[in-house]
Parts: structure tokens; sequence; C-alpha cells
């Protein structure tokens, strides 16, 4: 999801904190925001790899055990597959703040996701929205058979 609820970004549009359809004229597409938590009226991503890797992990399962209990919106997660790969090369041409962001704590994301499988069931959104992989299939298909026209 590109939809990421942090600090106060779509306080005005609340609606926009959990999945839901935007229409632009025949056209709509599902947005499957990234799960957050709210803390003093900011919303406090808890749901995806970098968070996982930076915060401490018994205040992010006891978010994620928080909106299981409470939402009825699926508990939506990611990661990024290179967050798998401890022994990754490292550039130490980047910035502090990029190296922090993309090496610290490498380690823990293959003990922090067993985790979380083993207290829940995860599948995808598009399981979630009932979208047959086929049709996902066809359609990604047909749109880049239509671009490449």
């Amino acid at each position: 999801s590109s939809v990421c609820p942090i600090l106060r970004t779509w306080a005005h549009e609340p609606w926009r904190l959990a999945l839901h359809r935007i229409r632009a004229g025949e056209r709509e597409i599902t947005e499957v925001p990234l799960s957050s938590a709210s803390l003093f009226g900011c919303s406090l991503p808890v749901a995806g790899g970098n968070y996982y890797r930076q915060f401490p992990h018994r205040v992010m399962k006891a978010a994620f055990r928080h909106w299981v209990k409470t939402r009825p919106e699926p508990f939506v997660m990611y990661f990024q597959v290179w967050e798998l790969d401890a022994d990754q090369p490292r550039l130490s041409s980047s910035s502090f703040l990029t190296r922090v962001r993309h090496y610290r704590n490498l380690d823990k994301m293959s003990w922090v996701l067993r985790d979380y499988f083993k207290e829940a069931r995860f599948g995808s959104i598009a399981e979630h929205l009932r979208i047959a992989p086929v049709e996902v299939a066809s359609t990604v298909s047909s749109t880049v058979a239509a671009a490449a026209r």
C-alpha cells in the first residue's frame, strides 16, 4: 500500500485509515492502508518491516493484538524480501539515517515474522477481496498488453 497513516495524516479523512474503494469515473480501485494504532490522536504505523525492525517487538505485538480484538478490518502488514537477508552487502556511501532504516535489526525480521505467523492466519489482499488469482493475472496481462499498443 502506498497509504501509510502517520501522525495526523488523513485526520480529516478517517475513512482512509481502513480498506476502502475510490471511484474515478467508471473505474474503481481498492485502497489498502497499512494498519496503524492511534496514540494521543495521532496514527502510528504498526504493520511494516521497517517498523518491526525499529520498534520493540513487545510494543508492536500489543498493537497487533489490540487491532485484532477491536477492529473489523483485516490487519494489513508488509515486509520487503530483502529484510530477510541479514547478511546482505552494506553500502557505506548512504546517509546515516538511510543506513539505520535499511540495515538496523535485519536479523530480527525472521523471528518476528515467525512469531506473527504462529499467532494468526495471514493471506493476501486478493484473497480477502475474493479476487481469483486468474482474474488478477488476466487483468494485469490485458493492462500490460493495452499499454504496449
